[in-house]
């Protein structure tokens, strides 16, 4: 799933369509886009839905604003990927206190230019003790729906050398 044309949603999409050559590809980007000469893109509509590995999938695509989400679609979700890196401007109070995220998964670039996750941001979802994760501290993050309560840290399970911890 590729929400906008942006290169940090759709940089890796050529590497994964050739390991996943059967995967369908669910975007919004342009039908002149060089990612549809490599396999056609299937395009979002609002209200796609599908279950898949025990999980909902809900497209609520297109929507102008988190206040538009909340009043349209009344939901709660286990694991919220935060919206837009981070930034400061999604993910208002009223919009985490609807949706009621256990868990939240914060996809930045290390020390990035933007400086995403805001820290302002942080903060609403500590208020809200929702578990937080962030790429530039675990790396790859793993989720499966057997285990909800439980998001594993590529970095922690994976230790170089100089990462290991000293027991003694």
């Amino acid at each position: 799933m590729l929400s906008h044309r942006d290169s940090d949603h759709t940089g890796g999409a050529p590497a994964v369509l050739a390991m996943q050559t059967k995967a369908t590809l669910l975007s919004s980007i342009e039908g002149d886009h060089a990612l549809q000469s490599l396999r056609a893109a299937t395009r979002f509509v609002a209200g796609q839905h599908w279950q898949w590995d025990g999980v909902e999938f809900e497209v609520l695509h297109r929507q102008a604003q988190e206040a538009r989400l909340i009043a349209d679609h009344r939901f709660k979700v286990d694991v919220l990927v935060v919206p837009h890196h981070g930034s400061k401007s999604p993910s208002s109070a009223a919009f985490l206190d609807a949706v009621q995220p256990r868990i939240a998964l914060v996809q930045a670039g290390y020390r990035n230019r933007f400086g995403h996750p805001a820290q302002s941001v942080l903060v609403r979802y500590r208020e809200r003790l929702i578990r937080l994760f962030d790429s530039p501290h675990c790396g790859a993050m793993t989720w499966h729906s057997a285990q909800p309560q439980e998001v594993k840290s590529q970095r922690e399970q994976d230790l170089r050398y100089w990462r290991h911890h000293l027991s003694g």
